[in-house]
Parts: C-alpha cells; sequence; structure tokens
C-alpha cells in the first residue's frame, strides 16, 4: 500500500502535535581560545561515552523514549516497518576493484548484518572469502566501514569500528594468507 506524501505529512504533524517537544538538553558552556577566537559549546558534554557519563546515558534514554513515543504512535508505522524490513532483507553486491588479476569485492546476503569481502583471481576465478566481519564477535557488532587494496592485488588496508563507533580502527592484510 503507497501512501501520499501529504497524507504522511499530516500524519507525522498530527503524531507529533500530542507531544510538547523533546526532553530539555542542559547548556553546559565550554569555551575554548583558538588562535585567538574564543569557541563555545554548549554541548561539549554530549561528546562523553555513556558508559563514562551518567548524565549522557540519562539524555541518550530520554530521547530515545520521546522518539520511540512518537514513533509507535504513528498510523502507517507497522505497514512501513513492514515494507522497509522487506527492502533490508534484499542482498547487495559492491562494485568490484581490479588490482593486477584480483578483483575484490563486497556482498551482503539479506540476512547477513554486514558485508562480505571476497577476492577472486582473474575474472573466471573461484571467490575467497577475505573478511568476513559477521564472525568477528559472538554478537555481531563489528563494522566493516572501507576496505581498500593495493594496486598490485597483495594486501588490502580496512577499517573496522566496533558497537556503533565512530572510531574506525585500520587493518592491514595479506591478501594471500589472511593474516
Amino acid at each position: 500500500m503507497r501512501m501520499k506524501p501529504v497524507i504522511v505529512l499530516t500524519s507525522v504533524l498530527v503524531a507529533g502535535a500530542a507531544f510538547a517537544g523533546p526532553p530539555a538538553t542542559k547548556i553546559d558552556p565550554v569555551t575554548d581560545d583558538v588562535q585567538g577566537t574564543k569557541i563555545t559549546d554548549n554541548y561539549r558534554w554530549l561528546e562523553a561515552k555513556e558508559a563514562d557519563s551518567d548524565d549522557v546515558k540519562q539524555w541518550t534514554t530520554e530521547q530515545n523514549d520521546y522518539t520511540r513515543k512518537i514513533l509507535d504512535g504513528l498510523p502507517f508505522r507497522h505497514s512501513l516497518e513492514s515494507r522497509l524490513s522487506e527492502l533490508m532483507s534484499m542482498g547487495s553486491v559492491g562494485a568490484p576493484a581490479m588490482c593486477a588479476n584480483r578483483y575484490f569485492y563486497s556482498e551482503r546476503k539479506g540476512d547477513e548484518n554486514q558485508a562480505i569481502v571476497y577476492v577472486r583471481t582473474g575474472y573466471n576465478g573461484q571467490p575467497r572469502e577475505l573478511l568476513n566481519p559477521n564472525t568477528l564477535d559472538d554478537k555481531g557488532l563489528y563494522a566493516l566501514d572501507w576496505y581498500v587494496p593495493t594496486d598490485d592485488g597483495k594486501f588490502m588496508a580496512f577499517g573496522l569500528s566496533y558497537a556503533g563507533s565512530e572510531m574506525t580502527v585500520l587493518h592491514v592484510m595479506n591478501v594471500d594468507s589472511g593474516t
């Protein structure tokens, strides 16, 4: 069932009108002097990790609870969730990168959280799994952020992050040995 944009927007506005607004965010100014220019950041306290700050943990919980109330109240939420689940379960294949006589590409089957990097030698070569971030831990919390093979295809640099972190860790793999 397709919904017209006007109906969707109206539904969002009506659902949103039932709530006064998001929980307040405290302002805790920190001022830095950068080469003679004073820069004030009112929300630097939010840069702390939840594990290190009860204030950030509480703020995140309050914001998530508020958002959940609005989203759960949308009349079309279940049909939208169903359609998005259907689309997200479709697989995908990334564009290949040819390096010397090797082809590197990523592929994600519909039930996998992360794409797997494969390599094959020559156009008709057998694909070999090179890096599967889905198997790096029990919970599947590693994400492959990027990968770049060297021009000769002997090494591959790649970035992994963990549990939603934006801090990518650089790794270099020997393609022949997988180490």
